[in-house]
């Protein structure tokens, strides 16, 4: 029975160490290779504990120094809820009844926390395919038109139209371009800083990653 547990939690805590190895190393409150320490019996009790609050801490982070916004407890609370019911389960387990439900209480908790571990890895995993990294983009970049901007927050400013020795239509054409008619509308592309997919004008969360884009 053990040895089947042991490799489930082996890739478990394989997964937390490549979640933790996808952060930036200022924002880790814990080494990724610390996480193989929940491999110590009886240790691991109170070290699970201290895993789950050290991985949120650290996601948190992240998330901030991505300009992105955290929604939700990035599976603390039931990561912690399942440390909680394996300590327990290790004090009272003798009790009829109340010693078989507790640990059965806590494996239903750690897969769902395992869950919500690995796609906190996949969302802050920003590497393409062939495992070239994206270029890192802090904070993240606004559209252009700076006009959308949501809870009351303004945009970067944008410099008057006859900006420069140029006067109005300068920047049109030092770049080539034919200056643009009123009314015509001009297209943009729009890419999320964080993995750098494209987004359409109306989108406030990037549809690949889930990041805020504004």
């Amino acid at each position: 029975m053990l040895g089947v547990f042991l490799l489930p939690w082996f890739f478990f805590l394989l997964n937390l160490q490549g979640l933790l190895s996808n952060l930036a190393p200022e924002n880790r409150r814990m080494p990724p290779g610390h996480v193989w320490l929940n491999f110590i019996p009886v240790f691991n009790l109170g070290w699970f504990i201290y895993t789950v609050i050290k991985v949120k801490d650290s996601v948190a982070a992240e998330y901030r120094t991505r300009g992105w916004y955290v929604d939700g407890d990035l599976g603390y609370n039931v990561g912690l809820t399942a440390g909680i019911l394996w300590v327990a389960s290790f004090i009272i387990g003798w009790v009829p009844f109340i010693g078989w439900i507790l640990p059965m209480a806590g494996v239903v908790c750690w897969i769902v926390y395992w869950l919500r571990v690995a796609d906190l890895k996949s969302r802050l995993d920003i590497r393409p395919a062939w495992g070239r990294p994206y270029p890192q983009m802090y904070p993240p970049a606004f559209p252009p038109d700076g006009d959308r901007y949501p809870r009351g927050q303004g945009g970067p400013a944008r410099p008057p139209a006859d900006a420069g020795s140029g006067g109005p239509g300068a920047a049109a054409g030092q770049a080539g371009d034919a200056p643009i008619e009123p009314g015509e509308a001009q297209a943009r592309d729009y890419h999320c800083a964080a993995c750098g997919a494209p987004f359409d004008e109306g989108d406030w969360f990037c549809r690949k990653c889930g990041s805020r884009l504004y």
